[in-house]
């Protein structure tokens, strides 16, 4: 097998093992077998590969904030301009990114967990005659501090209620 170019330049010695033969929620799916001994990495790149980056970079923002309790709701909004068909979030070290559409326009994460923390970017493309990608966002890094406790039942809630109302 011959040598294979790669954006990472860590990863040029190493040729895919498998690509998978159609793009999953338009990305292409490359597990590269990095020793052989080890579980082999998944990539995910932007099918078709994006050659030009022909849209300008989006801003990535988040609300509430930077710092955040567990258990909240957070709203991240990558912005570009012209308006973009869509656009994925990413969170470094994950396999996998979330799309979210102009249609949606924001991507919300409900009950945030102390796991949900990490560095976040986004990417936007446009379809017209071709694909055409933007470069990656600033980075924005979520801090969600606290512990998050289970929702006590409704009924368990109505019942204590009753208990502290039955005195008065």
């Amino acid at each position: 097998m011959g040598r294979v170019l790669s954006p990472l330049p860590c990863l040029e010695r190493w040729a895919p093992s498998s690509l998978l033969p159609e793009p999953v929620g338009g990305f292409t799916e490359i597990r590269v077998l990095l020793a052989p001994s080890q579980s082999p990495l998944h990539l995910l790149i932007p099918s078709p590969v994006p050659t030009e980056l022909h849209l300008p970079r989006p801003a990535l923002s988040v609300l509430p904030g930077h710092e955040v309790l567990a258990g909240v709701d957070v709203m991240f909004r990558c912005t570009t301009t012209p308006p973009s068909t869509g656009c994925y979030l990413y969170l470094e070290g994950q396999i996998r990114a979330q799309l979210f559409s102009r249609e949606q326009g924001d991507y919300n994460l409900s009950h945030v967990q102390k796991g949900d923390s990490g560095r976040y970017s986004c990417q936007c493309y446009n379809m017209s005659t071709s694909i055409e990608w933007s470069a990656v966002s600033n980075t924005l890094d979520l801090v969600v501090r606290g512990e998050t406790f289970p929702q006590p039942h409704p009924a368990l809630l109505s019942s204590l209620k009753s208990v502290t109302s039955w005195g008065n």
